[in-house]
C-alpha cells in the first residue's frame, strides 16, 4: 500500500523519476507475498490479483512520460480496491477518489489516506479537483 500512495503523490507532484521508483518498489512487494494463509478461491482470486498488478506494473516500468504513466495508474488503483475489498487489507484510514475529467471524461479513481482532494491524473493543472466516493 505505501509504494502505490508514494506514486500517487508523485503523480500529485509530476514526478516521473518518484513514480518509476515506486513502480519498482511496489513490483518487488507483490513478488514477495506468499499467501500463506489462503487456500482454494482465496488462492486463486490473490493469484489472479497478482498477475494483473504484475502485467501493469511491468508496463508502467518501460513506458516513458508521466501522461502515459496514468492510465497505468488508474489500473492499478481499480486492482488496489478490489485487493482491499476482497482481503481486507487497509493501513489506516483510506479514501476512493474519483476525477470525473480525467482520459477525455470516462473518469478515473484512486485511493489516498485522506480526505482532501490530490488529483494524480492532472498534478498541478487541476490538483483539487475530484471527490471522495467511498470511506474503506
Amino acid at each position: 500500500m505505501n509504494a502505490y500512495l508514494q506514486r500517487k503523490d508523485a503523480l500529485v507532484k509530476d514526478d516521473e523519476e518518484a513514480v518509476n521508483k515506486s513502480v519498482g518498489v511496489m513490483a518487488e512487494k507483490v513478488s514477495a507475498v506468499v499467501p500463506s494463509q489462503l487456500d482454494g478461491k482465496g488462492l486463486e482470486a490473490w493469484q489472479n490479483h497478482k498477475t494483473l498488478y504484475e502485467t501493469k506494473l511491468k508496463e508502467m516500468q518501460h513506458i516513458a512520460g508521466l501522461e502515459k504513466k496514468r492510465p497505468y495508474f488508474s489500473h492499478i488503483s481499480e486492482i488496489m480496491y478490489c485487493t482491499i475489498k476482497s482481503f481486507g487489507l487497509k493501513q489506516g484510514n483510506l479514501f476512493v477518489a474519483f476525477f470525473p475529467m480525467a482520459f477525455n471524461n470516462e473518469g478515473a479513481y484512486w485511493i489516498s489516506q485522506n480526505k482532501e482532494i490530490k488529483n494524480p491524473y492532472f498534478g498541478e493543472k487541476m490538483l483539487s479537483c475530484g471527490e471522495i466516493k467511498e470511506e474503506l
